[in-house]
């Protein structure tokens, strides 16, 4: 269900809630199997740039099903539309449904788990920063070019979550 589809795309992606509730259909990439983040009417985000992001399968899945389930240009119609993108609401409500099954956690909790995750690897902080788009205060040339290929990205995600990989 819808809740679940969030929660997946949350920990395997390292994107904040807001950044998940705000895409829109046009934002998943069927083809790449990635999302892109940027900004829109009704959803800002943190860190200056867009960025595209690779989805394991089982994210992919959520989303695409997702798609397919929504009659709306947003992929979570219940928390965003063309007026706003409801993050604070959709928190309090899926932290109050997740407390059934982990206590004391909260949605953002996966944002956390993913930098560990890819510390655990050993994925170069600069990877990291860019999938789950923090922002680098290293210099300004963090800025320049394209940034990481999709491909590599993917890499990195698979590594920290190959777990996911032995169970499918």
């Amino acid at each position: 269900d819808e809740k679940r589809r969030i929660v997946i795309t949350l920990a395997l992606t390292g994107a904040r809630l807001a950044e998940i509730l705000g895409l829109r259909k046009k934002d998943l990439d069927i083809l790449n199997q990635a999302i892109t983040i940027s900004p829109h009417a009704t959803r800002s985000i943190k860190t200056n740039n867009s960025r595209v992001v690779p989805l394991l399968p089982i994210a992919f899945e959520a989303l695409q099903k997702q798609y397919e389930e929504s009659n709306s240009d947003f992929l979570f119609p219940s928390y965003a539309n063309s007026s706003a993108t409801n993050s604070d609401s959709a928190s309090a409500a899926l932290n109050k449904w997740s407390k059934k099954f982990v206590a004391m956690k909260s949605m953002h909790c996966f944002r956390h788990s993913f930098r560990d995750q890819m510390r655990e690897v050993m994925c170069p902080e600069s990877i990291s920063k860019e999938i789950g788009g923090w922002a680098s205060t290293h210099d300004v040339s963090v800025q320049y070019g394209q940034g990481y290929s999709l491909d590599l990205k993917r890499q990195w995600l698979y590594k920290a979550y190959e777990w996911i990989g032995e169970n499918e």
